[in-house]
């Protein structure tokens, strides 16, 4: 009995010590928010265009979604920087360009936008052809 209270003295200690550790780990823990905003192209709400939703200067897709009848899109459970681009498919007969914000037309040109909380009115003008 009492080799087992010596056992488990230092072994209390040990994992108290370890999980002491992992609590404070993830110190760069970010709160996740919401971002929103409306789609325009010459002046008017568009309706049905995709919006996406990257990692500043990265490949990553975090998100895409679709703007309603307003033109209005949102993501949520979003952190860090990232960029938004609207889509518009080049072979169709369309009035605009793919277009990342503020008005670029490739993702180097692109703004960051840095997301610390909820964000709304990010809109986003598309570049006419």
């Amino acid at each position: 009995m009492k080799t087992t209270k010596i056992f488990l003295f230092p072994l209390f200690f040990a994992v108290l010590f370890i999980f002491s550790f992992n609590v404070n780990a993830d110190s760069s823990f970010k709160p996740q928010s919401n971002v929103s905003g409306t789609v325009y192209g010459k002046g008017q709400p568009l309706a049905g265009i995709t919006v996406m939703i990257y990692q500043h200067n990265r490949s990553n897709v975090l998100g895409t979604t679709v703007t309603d009848g307003g033109g209005n899109y949102s993501f949520t459970g979003i952190s860090g920087e990232i960029d938004l681009l609207i889509c518009f498919p080049e072979d169709e007969d369309e009035d605009f360009v793919s277009t990342w914000y503020t008005s670029a037309t490739d993702q180097s040109g692109a703004t960051a936008i840095n997301v610390t909380s909820d964000m709304s009115g990010i809109n986003i003008t598309a570049i006419a052809k």
